[in-house]
């Protein structure tokens, strides 16, 4: 008997020790994306843009550490660290033009560090407005005088005569026939040339591409949080030449292991969040999509897993 008793002790200590591993963890790290500007843009030497950015944190956001080129710019709070999801306005003012490397990283109410989001923006100088200088008159070549070195010409003098020259006594008739006008108008013989200056009219191309998937953000994908009622779905939003008309969610809980049922799907949404209604002790998983202006619909985004604990 005693036999098997120490046979089962190191036996149960090897089972606590498994079920202690497969428990969830606490929390996660905070998680930030930037939202402005976007990657790529173009900024003026001297112009102060705002830095946007939103936070999430289990344990309640707590500040946002604003980095330019790997050195510390800026170090904010937020104004209440009880919430879990906040957005984060921070001033900057480029000095010099080049290409710059901006990061934000969160800090939970409890100072936990998380996750780093980047993005590279360029910097330019003023551009000074093009002036046009004024046309220089063409100069105008007067042609050389046929004249100009010919001696004047002599009017000859005419000889004195002796006879004189009787008058003459019959006067001369007027025309008796006026000559009448001319009755019809000539018409004229060239025909006006029509101006060539007009432009072609042009088509304006069909936007056919539909837009990206967007990427969830909020909750982290496998996260398992606090009960509660309700709970912030955030995402990526994407960018479209058509613009974006709105955003398409689709949420489902899990029936029982390995089966998933429909809970509802919203849209348009035109946001990058929404807040969903949620119940204790339940998995979750959802999607989302989003159509431009043109009436493109994008793929879904891959599905995003979270729970809800009992406590």
């Amino acid at each position: 008997m005693e036999h098997y008793k120490l046979l089962i002790v190191p036996l149960l200590m090897m089972m606590a020790l498994g079920l202690s591993a497969c428990a969830p963890k606490e929390g996660s790290p905070p998680q930030s994306w930037i939202d402005s500007p976007q990657k790529g843009a173009q900024i003026q030497v001297g112009e102060t843009i705002m830095v946007i950015s939103h936070t999430y944190a289990d344990a309640g956001v707590g500040e946002v550490l604003l980095t330019v080129n790997g050195q510390a710019y800026s170090r904010d709070a937020f104004s209440d660290v009880s919430k879990d999801f906040d957005i984060m306005h921070q001033k900057w003012t480029p000095t010099e033009a080049g290409d710059y490397l901006l990061q934000v990283r969160p800090y939970d109410a409890q100072g936990r560090a998380g996750r780093t989001d980047a993005i590279a923006v360029n910097v330019v100088a003023h551009i000074a407005e093009a002036t046009t200088a004024p046309a220089q008159p063409s100069p105008t070549t007067l042609p050389p005088s046929a004249t100009a070195t010919s001696e004047p010409t002599t009017t000859p003098t005419p000889s004195p005569t002796n006879t004189p020259i009787p008058p003459t006594n019959t006067p001369i008739p007027p025309t008796a026939t006026p000559i009448p006008p001319t009755p019809t108008p000539i018409p004229p013989t060239a025909t006006p040339i029509p101006p060539t200056n007009t432009p072609a009219p042009t088509s304006t191309p069909v936007d056919v591409t539909a837009p990206p998937a967007p990427i969830p953000m909020v909750p982290a994908d496998g996260l398992t949080i606090s009960c509660r009622s309700e709970q912030m779905l955030a995402w990526l939003p994407v960018n479209d030449p058509s613009g974006i008309a709105g955003y398409y969610l689709l949420v489902e809980q899990e029936i029982k292991k390995g089966n998933w049922g429909k809970l509802d799907n919203w849209g348009p949404i035109h946001d990058k969040q929404f807040m969903l209604r949620v119940n204790c002790g339940v998995h979750y998983r959802w999607k989302v999509r989003a159509k431009d202006g043109a009436g493109n619909t994008g793929n879904w985004s891959e599905f995003s897993y979270f729970t809800v604990n009992l406590n």
